[in-house]
């Protein structure tokens, strides 16, 4: 099993040069890796679906360690003003993961690796989709049972998320490229 950081900088070096690796991607696809049993860490339901304070932190120490570049970009938009964060490893950041995989632990970062390579085809990381995937899953794990689209949105709508029957779809095969559910796993009507 992978430390949080390491399969962090093992999902942006993945994916290096994409330019939209945010904290909502790493957060999903780091879920994604709980789920395979990769890594260890909690996870709650939030806005953008399941979250964890331990990536949430383990990413901003690696940011204070130099091995991810964090870039911050804002745009004003009344009432508010959106920020959205991105990650670039360093040369650091890309030096420990080669020793990284040089150990005993290249098996878990091809894992980490084939699921950011997933998302990333299937989605082109957009986080709307991954956020639905991860939100799905969540419900899913939680029933632990077939479930009808509409029971889907219906739990959502317990936790405030809303999935309409299309991000549905698009979250399942998601899921089920990851190998994560059976495309049975939900049932259409």
């Amino acid at each position: 099993m992978m430390g949080c950081e390491d399969a962090i900088l093992s999902i942006v070096n993945s994916l290096d040069n994409k330019g939209n690796i945010g904290r909502t991607v790493i957060q999903k696809i780091m879920y994604f890796a709980k789920i395979k049993g990769v890594i260890e860490a909690e996870y709650i339901p939030h806005y953008y679906g399941p979250y964890s304070s331990d990536v949430f932190n383990s990413t901003k120490s690696l940011v204070s360690l130099n091995f991810l570049e964090e870039k911050i970009e804002t745009t004003p938009r009344y009432p508010y003003t959106y920020v959205k964060y991105t990650y670039l490893s360093t040369e650091d950041g890309k030096s420990v993961i080669d020793e990284f995989i040089k150990k005993d632990k290249k098996d878990d970062y091809k894992t980490i690796k084939r699921i950011a390579e997933t998302c990333e085809k299937q989605t082109n990381l957009d986080i709307d989709t991954l956020s639905c995937a991860a939100k799905v899953y969540y419900i899913l794990d939680k029933n632990g049972k077939s479930m009808t689209r509409e029971r889907i949105q219906s739990e959502a709508e317990k936790l405030d998320w809303e999935l309409n029957s299309s991000q549905i779809t698009d979250a399942v095969n998601l899921l089920s490229s990851l190998g994560l559910v059976k495309q049975d796993r939900t049932k259409t009507r």
